[in-house]
């Protein structure tokens, strides 16, 4: 029963912020924070109705032997007990949400204030490795900022991934915040590439001082204080959710550092916590650049694996282990804790039996073990900063310690139930954290498991252990599938071989020798030195292994191409086998459901798809177009295309994999056509990239360029075409006998006899009927110059150039257009590929309100 209503709350709370977060929430006065905290009636309401519920509960089990008005009366109670129960979590959920959403800013300023550090920084600046500064700070004493002007070169900072693309306006009308939460940040790889201009190497200087931003202190800074965006990023990285889950109210672009940075005289056990992390830091960063990038990577996972600080781990050492499956192993889980806690204990209980042994006239050996346990696993885990796993773990601990102490009948699973709804009730974000999902779905899992094999009794012999381990493994793997996709839309095939030696080397050596060298550390700190530096060599060495693996083949992942509906039906398939109050029968229903939606798959595109893919790029568009039956030469029939334009001039450097792993989600085994509609040599290292993994058949690159590319290349000019059944890619502009390559941009003309369905674009008009044929313009123009040669060369239109009674006009906003092209055009559904925003959506319509007036 007690999983039916975790299952219930999870469901509850998960949607009420997700609806909290999509719709706003106006102020409900009676829900204010401050009305819920000083009012006692709500807490005692709230105690008795869990009292109720559980009372309730029980009584209505003891009379399902009754029958009558009694059995009707008890059932009755359970329910209306339970509803309450339920609509307790509902208040707490929208109370916390709304404190939250009170204070997020709705528009972005500039302001100078005073910045309080609580906790290590995200991220270290150093400008030598490129690495740029992020740390979450309480500002406070909030003013508007003067002369912005003077800090226009440090506003900019395209590669943040929260980055809001606002100028940092004085907004007089703006009520600041008494005190806020933010992200502060600081780029040191644009201030190295523009190291050339004295004002930006003045700032380079300045911005060496945060790094002397360490816990317990604070200074004046002028920020950009810009509102976090809800849109999710290309990889399927929700930054909002992200930012919610820490209480993180806005971002923070760090314009200068205005004053000393001095102590803020806290003096918290949380705050000496946090000091300590930050010691240990500067231990390991000693020495940095002197050290080779594998020797710093080796002692940066060190340290993660000792205080949970994952803030020298660089983004190859990440992918390195997300690509190998173990990606868990770098997070501070319930073995950390409960390893500590258990030698620290026998430690206390040695020496309690050695010299103060009365101490047992008040006290048991087992309680003194007990407490020692709880208090050690409480405050490792605010060391290494409350993640969910040690969360979890003390959690556990505590409701297991009183559950025995009170003699409460509650088994283990039902522990960890209780515990997870103590999660939700103290902290509803939580449920959009995947280390919770994670934590509590393993250990679950590894419940169920254990008690499935508690009664063998095989007798121990390495050959059996090696094959449990292995029937562990893939359970664990089989089990966890549907969540992991859902959660990260991918899971790497690696993990299933990875975890078997993994899991067994971090748990039984690496980890007891970091814990070990942790706790002689202030004894003993050469011997502490020499333990981590043993363990660095080790994990070193596991890199390299590991490294050497993956190299074999790194296409060995699982995306997510069914949706959502699909994972759930998968979820609900599994449950059975883990929860055992559901009859393992209804599984086959789930099963069933699956399977169907896994054979009619393909029946879920139309006849003809046009896509807009998602880049963390502003100035890139990126459409895929697919048609059924539209390329006989290909080996499923399918015409599949892939048009990219580059307004911005700047292609970051994981745009290829990005684009290679969004193509990947969407089932894409080939590409009839890639088109790069805009001038830009950056893109043969992405296409090349693309065509290493998906075949190519064709690529037609805008500009006068030596192809670079390991495929044939076309230009994609004035009269290019290609022709298959019922759909036709044709080049109207692209001028490239003109040596300008404002002239060079390609647009498209799509001619098919399939009505398009659209997807992921904004749209500012649809007017589309249905018709024999579809004409669709894909703009890939840069300047307004390409627009006008084509208005002056094709004046009169002809069956190929011809644009008028345009079915669908797709661009970006930053593509160009001109009043005369659209009025011949005159689309009847006018598209951005921008990303649907509130922002881009007033953008896009300041566009057409300009050119067609």
């Amino acid at each position: 029963m007690i999983w039916l209503i975790f299952i219930l709350v999870v469901l509850l709370v998960f949607g009420v912020l997700t609806a909290s977060a999509d719709l706003g929430v106006s102020t409900i006065g009676f829900l204010s924070s401050d009305v819920i905290q000083t009012n006692s009636v709500f807490w005692l309401l709230s105690f008795f109705w869990i009292v109720c519920a559980l009372l309730s509960q029980k009584f209505w089990q003891k009379s399902k032997t009754t029958v009558g008005l009694i059995k009707n009366l008890s059932f009755g109670g359970f329910i209306f007990s339970m509803l309450g129960f339920l609509g307790l979590f509902v208040i707490q959920t929208l109370v916390i949400y709304q404190d939250f959403y009170q204070k997020i800013p709705k528009e972005s300023y500039t302001v100078t204030a005073t910045v309080r550090i609580l906790e290590i920084s995200d991220s270290v600046y150093d400008e030598k490795l490129g690495t740029h500064y992020r740390q979450k700070a309480v500002i406070s004493d909030l003013k508007f900022a003067d002369n912005t002007h003077r800090y226009a070169q440090n506003a900019y900072n395209s590669e943040n991934p929260f980055y809001t693309p606002e100028a940092p306006n004085v907004k007089k009308n703006i009520t600041l915040p008494k005190e806020l939460t933010v992200l502060l940040t600081a780029n040191a790889k644009k201030d190295q590439l523009s190291n050339k201009k004295s004002n930006t190497a003045k700032s380079q200087s300045e911005f060496l001082v945060l790094n002397q931003l360490v816990p317990n202190t604070q200074t004046t800074m002028t920020l950009v204080i810009s509102p976090v965006s809800k849109e999710i990023g290309a990889t399927g990285f929700d930054g909002y959710r992200w930012l919610a889950t820490r209480h993180i109210h806005a971002n923070a672009k760090i314009l200068s550092v205005e004053d000393k940075i001095v102590s803020a005289q806290a003096s918290d056990v949380d705050i000496y916590l946090q000091m300590l992390r930050q010691t240990l830091r500067n231990h390991f960063y000693q020495g940095w650049h002197n050290l080779s990038e594998d020797q710093r990577q080796a002692k940066a996972v060190t340290l993660s694996l000792l205080t949970g600080d994952r803030a020298l781990i660089n983004k190859d050492t990440k992918d390195l282990y997300q690509t190998a499956g173990i990606s868990h192993l770098l997070a501070i889980s319930g073995t950390h804790v409960v390893f500590l806690a258990i030698c620290l204990a026998l430690l206390v209980v040695f020496v309690t039996n050695k010299w103060f042994y009365n101490l047992y006239l008040f006290v048991s050996s087992n309680t003194l073990r007990l407490c020692v346990m709880i208090g050690v696993s409480l405050i490792y885990a605010m060391f290494t900063g409350f993640e969910v796993p040690a969360m979890r773990t003390v959690y556990m601990l505590i409701a297991a310690v009183m559950a025995r102490r009170l003699a409460m009948p509650f088994a283990t699973h039902q522990i960890l139930a209780v515990t997870a709804l103590v999660m939700i009730w103290l902290d509803p974000f939580v449920v959009w954290q995947a280390g919770f999902w994670l934590s509590f779905v393993a250990v679950l899992l590894l419940m169920r498991y254990e008690n499935n094999t508690v009664n063998d009794k095989k007798a121990f012999n390495i050959k059996q252990q090696v094959v449990d381990l292995i029937k562990l493994q893939t359970w664990l793997f089989i089990t966890m599938l549907p969540i992991s996709v859902l959660l990260f839309g991918k899971v790497s095939l690696w993990g299933l071989g990875v975890n078997l030696f993994a899991v067994g080397l971090f748990g039984a050596i690496i980890v007891p020798i970091n814990l070990m060298a942790g706790m002689i550390y202030s004894v003993v700190p050469s011997l502490a030195t020499l333990l981590w530096d043993l363990s660095a060599l080790i994990l070193g060495k596991f890199h390299d292994i590991t490294a050497f693996l993956t190299a074999f083949n790194q296409d060995l992942w699982i995306y997510h191409q069914l949706g959502s509906i699909a994972i759930l039906f998968g979820v609900l398939a599994i449950i059975p086998f883990v929860i055992p109050i559901f009859n393992k029968r209804f599984t086959w229903i789930a099963l069933s459901v699956l399977a169907m939606m896994a054979i009619n798959k393909p029946t879920q595109m139309s006849d003809f798809d046009i896509q807009v893919l998602p880049s963390d790029d502003y100035g890139i568009s990126q459409i895929l177009m697919r048609q059924k039956d539209a390329d006989p030469a290909s080996v499923n029939h399918q015409a599949v295309w892939l048009f990219v334009a580059d307004f911005s001039g700047r292609i970051n450097a994981k745009h290829g994999k990005i684009l290679l792993e969004n193509l990947k989600k969407q089932g894409i085994t080939h590409l009839t056509g890639v088109v790069m509609q805009t001038p830009s040599k950056q893109f043969f290292d992405v296409i090349n990239q693309l065509n290493s993994k998906i075949p190519i058949h064709r690529y037609w690159q805008a500009g006068a360029f030596e192809n670079q590319s390991t495929l044939a290349m076309s230009a994609c000019a004035d009269g290019q075409v290609w022709q298959g059944d019922g759909l036709s890619v044709r080049a109207i502009t692209g001028w490239q006998e003109i040596d300008n390559q404002m002239v060079w941009g390609c647009s498209l003309k799509i001619i098919s006899n399939q009505k398009p369905t659209i997807k992921n674009a904004l749209i500012i008009h649809d007017n589309l009927d249905d018709k024999q044929t579809y004409q669709i313009i894909i703009n890939g123009a840069a300047d307004k110059k390409v627009w006008q040669i084509f208005d002056k060369i094709c004046p009169v239109p002809t069956a190929q150039n011809s644009i008028d009674s345009t079915d669908v006009w797709i661009t970006h906003t930053q593509g160009a257009m001109i009043s005369e092209i659209l009025a011949r055009a005159n689309p009847a559904s006018m598209m951005f590929t921008d990303k649907n925003t509130s922002q881009n959506h007033q953008k896009a319509q300041q566009i057409m309100a300009e050119i067609l007036p």
